[in-house]
């Protein structure tokens, strides 16, 4: 799995903002943990699963056990698909 860790602003996104099968996603690059660049261009023609979680919150937690067992298993050896995890530990303050 491929496991990404940034911080993560919370954008909640229009009906006309959501990306629909067959639409070309906005060009993004994003950092791994081990410091490598991923560049969305790099994804043009896979099928991208984008996993958004927090490690203190545990259907978030849950749903990544699920998508371990049931999605990247399933899927890992397909070089037509990719898996990319975000995750946060960090709680917005109150």
């Amino acid at each position: 799995m491929l496991g990404v860790s940034s911080l993560l602003t919370l954008h909640l996104c229009t009906q006309e903002e959501i990306v629909k099968v067959g639409q070309q996603v906005s060009y993004f690059t994003i950092a791994t943990q081990d410091g490598k660049i991923i560049d969305s261009a790099a994804l043009k023609n896979k099928v991208v699963l984008i996993n958004f979680f927090a490690t203190w919150c545990r259907p978030c937690m849950k749903e990544l056990s699920i998508l371990q067992t049931r999605v990247w298993e399933k899927y890992k050896d397909n070089t037509n698909f990719v898996l990319l995890v975000v995750g946060s530990n960090i709680r917005k303050k109150k």
